[in-house]
């Protein structure tokens, strides 16, 4: 039994080794498979060759679109929706290990699983024709993009009242980066209001944007990796005390 347990331990100590880096692959995968499926698109000529940050010839969409890049495009970014949606009860949960009040990480949970949800409608309905399917494909990509970033909004604000030394600089970070994607959402919405858009132009902040909101979940990475994270969703708030003295900066 004492060798079972301590293969046990062993086991538990990889895994949540492991996990402390699952915000990097949850920022890092989708921005990387989103340019290779355009790299993909563009070198058989079904979207414009460009420099897509700068130049906004076409949509994330257009690039994951059609075959042969969309088995690539909905082949990674299903799996990575579900493990976003893990990171953020890890996420709601780490806020509890550091202090964070109950409603402030149910709060992060439940906004970024939502998000995490709108995600999965955008890719599975991705290349599908009709007025709903588009529809779907629509709200399913605002939602993810609206409620990734107040979730970290929330998260930042939490890491940043419950831990301003250890924590205080990423958090200011993540907060400068949702800053700059707000402004970036208005530069483009409130334009739309008086005037058409051209595409380029929002195509350029589709891009720009969702490096920014993946870069955000990066960053994550590095509070864990400061603090550690618990593998274990916990059921009750009264599990916090016990979790917190486990996994606080020592």
């Amino acid at each position: 039994m004492t060798a079972a347990n301590g293969l046990a331990d062993s086991a538990r100590g990889v895994v949540s080794g492991l996990v402390r880096w699952l915000p990097l692959l949850c920022g890092a995968v989708p921005v990387v498979v989103a340019l290779v499926s355009y790299e993909i698109s563009s070198s058989r000529a079904q979207v414009p060759d460009c420099f897509v940050f700068g130049e906004g010839c076409t949509s994330i969409s257009a690039a994951g679109r059609q075959l042969p890049a969309s088995f690539l495009f909905k082949g990674a970014m299903l799996p990575i929706a579900s493990l976003i949606a893990v990171y953020w009860l890890l996420a709601g949960d780490w806020l509890r290990t550091l202090g964070a009040r109950p409603g402030t990480a149910a709060t992060v949970r439940s906004i970024g699983v939502i998000g995490a949800l709108f995600f999965v409608l955008y890719v599975t309905f991705l290349g599908s024709q009709g007025e709903v399917y588009q529809l779907m494909r629509r709200y399913g990509v605002t939602v993810y993009f609206s409620f990734t970033v107040l979730a970290q909004m929330f998260l930042a604000r939490a890491m940043l009242r419950c831990a301003p030394d250890s924590l205080g600089r990423v958090a200011r970070t993540k907060l400068g980066l949702c800053l700059v994607m707000l402004l970036m959402g208005l530069a483009i919405t409130l334009p739309e209001v008086a005037m058409e858009v051209p595409d380029e132009a929002q195509n350029i902040v589709e891009w720009n944007f969702a490096l920014l909101m993946h870069l955000n979940i990066a960053l994550t990475t590095i509070a864990w990796l400061r603090t550690g994270v618990s593998t274990r969703l916990s059921t009750a708030d009264h599990d916090a005390p016990d979790a917190r003295q486990a996994s606080l900066p020592r």
